[in-house]
């Protein structure tokens, strides 16, 4: 379930970006930075200047691969404690646990499984058929793509970290909502480019 849900990360990525999930709402004042910090960014080995809507099924699928492979290497560092934690509270509410301690035993014990899972092997990687729809539309180059799931791929960590901890969480806290961050200014100008998906 925790593979799955690293590429249901990326699926959501790829939709983001494209304009068909999330919210395309954006800080007014923003002066058109992001205020995430660098992470080195992503190397999908591509053409930069190539436009999304311009790549070939296997490209695309090449894309795909870099994007998982950028999210694993996080979820598998730094921000794994985020990730374990969103896992927990999520799955902790499925059994219908009668009182907020039920609950937090529950969400703690699945914690406690999930940061001891070793990072999933090469078999994850996707292909052709398991990518999201390639945007055939999408004007959007390569490079402006990936500096865009870079910038969500952080804010979805800094909003999964303000997530309550399982000693926190109580029955009124269910159904844990999927944290969605609305799209930075280079996301929402990816977006732009790529009307309809």
């Amino acid at each position: 379930m925790l593979r799955a849900r690293l590429w249901l990360l990326v699926a959501i990525g790829l939709g983001t970006l494209t304009g068909c999930y999330g919210s395309s709402e954006r800080d007014d004042d923003d002066d058109g930075g992001s205020s995430l910090p660098s992470d080195g960014g992503i190397d999908t080995g591509l053409d930069e200047g190539s436009t999304i809507g311009s790549l070939s099924d296997e490209e695309y699928a090449q894309l795909c691969d870099a994007l998982l492979d950028y999210t694993l290497d996080r979820f598998y560092g730094s921000a794994q404690e985020s990730l374990c934690k969103w896992q927990a509270l999520t799955v902790a509410g499925f059994d219908a646990p009668a009182s907020d301690q039920d609950l937090q035993q529950a969400c703690q014990e699945f914690y406690d499984t999930c940061l001891g899972l070793p990072p999933p092997d090469e078999a994850m990687a996707p292909g052709v058929e398991t990518c999201p729809p390639r945007p055939a539309s999408c004007s959007a180059t390569v490079a402006e793509y990936e500096a865009c799931y870079s910038e969500f791929q952080q804010a979805f960590e800094q909003a999964l970290a303000s997530l309550p901890a399982c000693f926190q969480v109580t029955l009124a806290d269910l159904p844990i909502q999927l944290p969605t961050p609305a799209l930075s200014p280079s996301c929402s100008r990816v977006a732009e480019k790529c009307p309809g998906g």
